[in-house]
C-alpha cells in the first residue's frame, strides 16, 4: 500500500533562485514608489491622448522622424487596418492639442454670463430714482406703485431745489451782490438741468429703450460656446471696471457737497476746536424767511441732499446705461471683424456668398443698432456737452477768483468729475468709432485673392460701406469721438476768459 506524503511535512529549502526573484520583485517595488510622480505625469498624458471620449482617432504609433536637423518624438497615426499613414504629429503639435483639450474644458466649467451682468450698475441707480429703464423680453411688465412715489418725490424735490437757486442767481444779479456765488449755483444749475433731463428722456422713450434692448436681447450669445468666441468676459470685465470707478467718482463729488458742512464742524469745531461753524446748506438758494436755528433748516438740509443725490444719480444711471449698451455693440463689431479676417474662402461660390449674405445682414443690424443708441441718448448728450462747458468755465473761474482751501477741495472735485464725465463719453464714442471702421480692415485682410471675381465685387460694397463708420452722436449737431473733447475745453476756455474780462471790469 502506497504511502502518501504532504509537502507542509517536508522542511523548506530556500534556492539561489528563489533568492533572486525576490530581490527581484521587492527592487521593481521600490523603483515604481521612487518613480511615482513621472509615472503618475506619464499616465495622464496617456489618458489624454489615447481615452477615446477626448480625441476620436484610431490607434497611434510611435516612431522619431527629423525636424529641423534634430531627431524629436512623434506620434505617427495610421488608419485601422494599418495600410497607409494619414497624419505625423510631433511633440510641440501634442502639446497644442493638449493646451486645446484644456481650454475647452475650461470653457466648460466657465459660467454662462447673462446680458444683466452689462446693466445691473446701470439699473441698481435707476432703482434709486424710481425708473425702470426698459422692460425685457423674459421679464413681463410690472406696475410698481413704490417705484412711482419714489421717482416723483425725487423729480418734484429736485425742481423745487432748481427754483429756488434759480432765483437766487436773478436776485444776485439784480442787485449786483454776491457774484462770485451766483456764479457757483450756476454751476449747480447746470448739473441739476443735466441730471433731471437724463432721467426724463429715459422715462419719456422707455419704450424706444426697451424695442432697442429686445433686438440687442437677441443678439446676445446665449451659450458658453458661443461667449467664449465672442470674448464676452474681457467686455463684460472692462464695463465694471469703468461702472465702478465713474459711479464711485460720482458718489464721493455728490456727498463731499452734500456733507461738507458737516465734515467742517467735525473738523474743525470737535476735533480741532479752532473755530465754531455755523449752521450752513450744502448749496445756495433763494429762502424767503430765516431758516437758521429752528426745525426748517433740518427739513431744508435734507431736501437739498436728497436733490443732489437725485441729480447725481440720474447722471450716473444714464451715463453707465450708455457705457453698457456700447460695450456690446463694440463686442459685436470685433466679432464680425474676426469672423471675416479668418473666414476661410471655399472655391464654391455658393458656400461664400451665403457666407456674404450673413456677413451684410449682421452688419446692417449692427448700424441699425447704433442710429437707435443717437435717436434715444442723442438729445441728453448734446445737453451733457453743452452744460458741461459752461459748468468748467464757472469753475474754472471760481479756482481763479481767491476761496478758501476747503472751497478749493470742493471746486478741484467738481472740475475732475465733470471732465472725467465727458471724457468717458468720447472714450467710448472713440472706441465704436474704431470697432464699425474695423469692418473694413478685416475684408481687406481677408484671403480673397483666389476668390471669385463676384466675391471681390461684393466685398468692395462692404469695404466701402464700412469706411462711412458709425459714430454716436449728440442729435445731428456733433460727432463724439476723443477729439470732442478738445472742441469742449476750447469752447469753456472761451467762456472762461469772457467771463474772467467782465468781472475784472
Amino acid at each position: 500500500m502506497g504511502r502518501c506524503t504532504c509537502p507542509m511535512s517536508q522542511p523548506r529549502v530556500y534556492t539561489l533562485s528563489n533568492i533572486d526573484f525576490v530581490l527581484a520583485g521587492m527592487l521593481k517595488l521600490l523603483f515604481v514608489r521612487h518613480k511615482k510622480p513621472k509615472l503618475r505625469h506619464f499616465m495622464h498624458e496617456l489618458e489624454q491622448l489615447f481615452v477615446r471620449r477626448h480625441i476620436n482617432m484610431p490607434p497611434y504609433k510611435m516612431r522619431k522622424i527629423r525636424e529641423e536637423k534634430h531627431m524629436v518624438p512623434c506620434i505617427n497615426l495610421k488608419a485601422c487596418n494599418e495600410s497607409e499613414q494619414l497624419i505625423t504629429t510631433t511633440r510641440t503639435t501634442y502639446r497644442s492639442f493638449v493646451s486645446a483639450q484644456d481650454e475647452s474644458r475650461k470653457a466648460r466649467k466657465m459660467p454662462q454670463t447673462k446680458i444683466d451682468s452689462f446693466m445691473k450698475y446701470a439699473n441698481f441707480f435707476y432703482k434709486c430714482v424710481g425708473i425702470e429703464p426698459y422692460r425685457k423680453i423674459s421679464r413681463p411688465a410690472e406696475y410698481s406703485a413704490w417705484l412711482n412715489i419714489v421717482y416723483w418725490a425725487n423729480i418734484i424735490n429736485l425742481l423745487l431745489i432748481m427754483l429756488a437757486e434759480i432765483v437766487y442767481v436773478l436776485i444776485a444779479f439784480a442787485t449786483g451782490e454776491h457774484i462770485v456765488e451766483a456764479i457757483m449755483t450756476m454751476s449747480y444749475i447746470g448739473f441739476v438741468i443735466v441730471g433731471i433731463a437724463k432721467m426724463l428722456v429715459v422715462w419719456w422713450k422707455k419704450s424706444a429703450l426697451s424695442e432697442f434692448m429686445h433686438v440687442l436681447e437677441q443678439l446676445y450669445p446665449s451659450t458658453v460656446a458661443e461667449q467664449q468666441d465672442y470674448r464676452l468676459q474681457r467686455y463684460q470685465s472692462f464695463c465694471a471696471w469703468v461702472s465702478i470707478g465713474f459711479a464711485t467718482l460720482y458718489s464721493v463729488l455728490i456727498w463731499t457737497y452734500n456733507l461738507f458742512g458737516i465734515m467742517q464742524y467735525l473738523l474743525y469745531e470737535r476735533l480741532l476746536q479752532t473755530r465754531v461753524v455755523d449752521q450752513t446748506l450744502p448749496y445756495f438758494m433763494y429762502i424767503p424767511w430765516e431758516n437758521y436755528d429752528n426745525w426748517s433748516y433740518y427739513l431744508l438740509f435734507f431736501m437739498q441732499n436728497f436733490a443732489g443725490y437725485t441729480s447725481a444719480a440720474g447722471q450716473i444711471s444714464t451715463d453707465l446705461l450708455l457705457c453698457a449698451v456700447a460695450s456690446q455693440l463694440i463686442m459685436h463689431y470685433d466679432y464680425l471683424a474676426r469672423q471675416i479676417e479668418q473666414k476661410k474662402l471655399k472655391g464654391c461660390w455658393q458656400q461664400n456668398s451665403e457666407f456674404l449674405i450673413h456677413t451684410v445682414r449682421y452688419h446692417e443690424r449692427l448700424l441699425s443698432l447704433s442710429a437707435r443708441i443717437n435717436h434715444i441718448f442723442g438729445v441728453p448728450l448734446l445737453l451733457n456737452f453743452l452744460v458741461s462747458s459752461f459748468v468748467i468755465c464757472f469753475v474754472g473761474f471760481q479756482m481763479t477768483v481767491g476761496v478758501s482751501l476747503d472751497t478749493m477741495i470742493k471746486l478741484t472735485l467738481f472740475l475732475v468729475s465733470s471732465m472725467c464725465q465727458v471724457y468717458l463719453i468720447c472714450h467710448y464714442g472713440q472706441l465704436v468709432e474704431d470697432a464699425s471702421f474695423g469692418i473694413s480692415k478685416a475684408v481687406y485682410k481677408q484671403q480673397w485673392l483666389d476668390a471669385d471675381v463676384r466675391y471681390k465685387k461684393s466685398i468692395a460694397l462692404i469695404i466701402k460701406r464700412a469706411q462711412k463708420p458709425a459714430f454716436l452722436k449728440a442729435t445731428v449737431f456733433m460727432q463724439i469721438n476723443r477729439g470732442s473733447m478738445t472742441d469742449l475745453l476750447q469752447l469753456s476756455y472761451k467762456f472762461f476768459a469772457l467771463l474772467r474780462t467782465m468781472y475784472n471790469k
